[in-house]
Order: C-alpha cells, then sequence, then structure tokens
C-alpha cells in the first residue's frame, strides 16, 4: 500500500533531479553548466568550505595577447583563436558569475570582502584574508566563458590564489560538449606563483 509521504518524498525526489541538481544540464545555462564542470572536476572539497570570487575574473587575459598565449593554447588542446579573443574582449571588465549555487560547498565573495589591500601577493593581503577566513589556505576566480556559434566549444580561466610560493596560478581550460555533457579536453598553466 503507497501511503502520502510515501508518494510526497518520490515526487521531491524527481522534482530535485529533474530541475537539475546533479544534472548536466537541466535547468542551467551554458555558462553554468561550464562552471560546474569547472567547480565540480577542479575545486569541490568535499571536507570543507571554498571561497570564489563572485565576479568573473581575467586581469591577466585583459593584459594578454593571442600570440603572448601561443604556447599555452598549444598546450591547453588547440583552443581555437575565436575563442581566445572572446575570453581577451571579456576580461576587460568584471561582471557577477552566472551561477547557480549547486555546489554546496562553495561560498562566493566579492574581492572587497578578501582584502584592502590591493597586492594579492603581499603578506599584508594574505594577514588580511587569513583573519576574515581563517580556516582557508586559498580561493578561486574563474573568467567569464567564452563559446564557438554552435556551443559545442568552450574555453575559460580558472584562477587559483593562496601566499607566496603555494603554487597558485592561472589556467586555461578548453571544454568540448559531446552527447549533451561537457568534458575538459585541454588544460595549460598560463600562470604558477
Amino acid at each position: 500500500m503507497i501511503n502520502e509521504q510515501s508518494i510526497l518524498g518520490e515526487t521531491i525526489f524527481a522534482l530535485v533531479f529533474i530541475t537539475g541538481c546533479g544534472s548536466a544540464d537541466v535547468g542551467l545555462t551554458p555558462t553554468q553548466q561550464v562552471y560546474e564542470v569547472i567547480m565540480n572536476e577542479r575545486m569541490q572539497d568535499p571536507l570543507r568550505e571554498v571561497i570564489i570570487l563572485s565576479e568573473t575574473e581575467g586581469q591577466l587575459l585583459a593584459d594578454a595577447n593571442i600570440e603572448g598565449l601561443a604556447y599555452h593554447i598549444e598546450l591547453a588542446g588547440g583552443v581555437p583563436d575565436n575563442l581566445v579573443e572572446l575570453l581577451i574582449a571579456s576580461a576587460n571588465e568584471s561582471k557577477a558569475l552566472d551561477w547557480q549555487p549547486v555546489m554546496v560547498n562553495a561560498k562566493f565573495v566579492k574581492k572587497d570582502d578578501i582584502s584592502s589591500h590591493l597586492n594579492w601577493g603581499s603578506m599584508e593581503f594574505w594577514e588580511s584574508f587569513f583573519g576574515k577566513f581563517p580556516d582557508q589556505n586559498e580561493f578561486y576566480g574563474l573568467s567569464d566563458v567564452a563559446f564557438n556559434d554552435d556551443y559545442s566549444e568552450a574555453a575559460l580561466l580558472v584562477s587559483y590564489f593562496c601566499p607566496v610560493m603555494c603554487g597558485g596560478g592561472q589556467f586555461l581550460v578548453y571544454l568540448e560538449k559531446s552527447d549533451m555533457q561537457w568534458n575538459i579536453v585541454g588544460s595549460s598553466a598560463f600562470f604558477i606563483t
């Protein structure tokens, strides 16, 4: 005999699954789908909260050009020039991250919430950061996502910030969509401290 609680529980489970929690495509924009792959494959830490900038971060790309990126483009699996051009163009301004917080342990913060010091490599910056986030050793930033015309390829810059000499840096990531699923097909360290 099926009771009302069982039906209600199964209905809630079906709604949660259908609306996109854990699903690669349902209910998420293409940008959110790419961010979900990056966050789940590169940032996920089941043991503690992960700090992520709530606005796009691409200053390194804004200061670069395609010729300067050629080596990293090759290492990242031959990111098409048009995607790199779109990434560089999008890096000129920061905007709110297009993300639905499916990743439970993510904490999205603004740059100003991290530290009042402008030099992110200074000890003063990190002392301020640790004062605000005593249980953290690092934080992440994501650039805007560049797509080709049919949304089957994407590229973005993933930034990993940590104190001096820790191995933080930026990574150019190239993804392709196959069978309705985004997959990372190439990644190259762009800058490491």
